[in-house]
């Protein structure tokens, strides 16, 4: 009797091995929400790391449209000369000074509006710092007025002034100086952190020119190791994918620079028309804050109006009214003419997106979350259209409102009394809707009779 061979079948070593990735997955998973702390320490320590590069990749995005605006208007005709008929070099001299271009102007609008602004600021600080003795006089003075025609209130004020003085007290000789040591050291690491950052906002703008020069490259090849690693269906999604956040994240980041300048510079406009204080201080405590959506003018208002109220509560109220007025004339007006609604979102996914990232990654997560949560949104909403085209249903939110169930059995829409499919809901212009069951049913063309031929054009032209 002749041994027989088992047969092996492949598929058991793919449901094997997927259920051995899915245990994997499931325990790092685990892992991962149970030592919360500990990966965001890791992650610390390689951004840490990372510093320079990152700097180097933000550069070179930020610097990324001067530079093709450059190479398209002027220097794609001065590499064509000095190439003298050779593509190679007539590119190469191109990128070189359309990117050497971009980083003068980056680095020269820094500098320039640092050389600008710094005077002023420290001026506008030197003068607050000038001003508070005055401050604190007219502080005394307005407290002393209130015990005078409020003797009652002479006891309770003293009593609280003697509390603070005692707990100031019990701080200074218990907190502070116990820890002078720990504070100084405190001053020296931020010191040195600063020095940090110089350092690597320095080395970014070197590589960021090198990115530049080599942008193809990189894209080129993050594709090829895009298709080599995944098949090419979801190859394709995450190139369409990436090509959206570049685009997302592009529009809205240059944009939001741009409404925030123009912002500033009417701040500043108009706070010295109305003769406000710190003039300089305040319009770009307001232009830099605008760069969060939605809660921008909220943030750069408040110390601004405490920096006023200071100086006159009634010149406080007036910059009020001022910065509601700016606030509403940046959303309103200005700030969908120069967006033009690039995120697509309604204004709760906005509130959303910035309380959640911001809680995330602090001031960055404010700015740079609406464009990441618009692209999670558009890859959803991608899933859900497909899904439901192959339903059979409608993607459009008013006409899928209409439907009141879905048939288990045929699968088709039952809509609710006086409504009916929609004329309309494809993507593609001009395609009409017909649920997926009915579009095999379609009632066939009218055939002609044996004897008669539809007539072509030459027919009629000679009839």
């Amino acid at each position: 009797m002749r041994n027989r061979k088992r047969k092996w079948n492949i598929n058991y070593l793919y449901m094997g091995m997927t259920a051995f990735l899915v245990i994997i997955a499931s325990i790092t998973f685990f892992l991962i929400v149970s030592r919360w702390s500990d990966v965001m320490k890791i992650l610390g320590v390689l951004i840490k790391a990372l510093s320079p590069v990152i700097y180097g990749v933000v550069i070179a995005y930020l610097l990324n449209k001067i530079m093709v605006l450059s190479e398209a208007l002027v220097f794609k005709k001065v590499g064509t000369k000095l190439g003298k008929g050779n593509s190679k070099k007539a590119f190469k001299y191109t990128r070189i000074f359309s990117a050497l271009t971009s980083e003068i102007i980056g680095w020269g609008l820094i500098v320039g509006m640092v050389a600008l602004v710094a005077p002023e600021v420290i001026a506008s600080v030197e003068t607050l710092i000038n001003r508070m003795p005055g401050y604190y006089n007219t502080i005394v003075d307005w407290l002393n007025n209130l015990m005078w025609y409020t003797p009652d209130m002479e006891d309770t004020a003293l009593g609280i002034i003697n509390t603070i003085s005692e707990s100031l007290t019990n701080w200074l000789k218990t907190s502070l100086l116990p820890n002078m040591t720990t504070l100084i050291a405190g001053i020296t690491s931020g010191i040195k952190g600063i020095a940090v950052v110089i350092f690597n906002f320095i080395m970014g703008g070197i590589l960021s020119f090198y990115l530049l020069y080599r942008k193809e490259e990189f894209i080129t090849k993050m594709k090829m190791m895009m298709y080599s690693i995944f098949r090419p269906k979801y190859a394709n999604a995450i190139v369409r994918e990436a090509s959206f956040m570049h685009k997302a994240f592009g529009d809205f980041i240059a944009g939001k620079i741009l409404d925030s300048l123009i912002i500033g510079i009417i701040a500043f406009i108009g706070l010295s028309i109305l003769r406000m204080p710190y003039v300089t201080l305040i319009s770009i405590l307001i232009g830099i804050t605008n760069v969060i959506p939605m809660f921008g003018p909220i943030i750069g208002a408040i110390p601004a109006a405490l920096l006023v109220l200071v100086e006159s509560p009634v010149k406080c109220l007036v910059f009020i009214v001022f910065a509601f007025l700016l606030q509403q004339f940046d959303g309103n007006i200005l700030g969908p003419k120069i967006l033009g609604g690039v995120s697509g979102m309604s204004g709760f996914w906005i509130m959303v997106a910035i309380l959640f990232f911001g809680n995330l990654f602090s001031f960055a997560g404010m700015i740079l979350g609406v464009p990441i949560l618009s692209v999670i949104l558009n890859i959803l909403r991608r899933f859900k259209n497909r899904k439901l085209k192959a339903a059979g249903l409608p993607t459009d939110t008013d006409h899928f409102a209409d439907i009141d169930r879905v048939d288990p059995d045929t699968g088709q829409p039952r809509y609710k009394d006086g409504a009916g499919p929609p004329d309309n809901d494809s993507d593609v212009p001009g395609e009409v809707f017909i649920p997926e069951p009915l579009r095999n049913s379609r009632t066939p063309k009218a055939e002609l009779p044996k004897d008669e031929t539809p007539k072509t054009s030459i027919d009629r032209e000679e009839n």
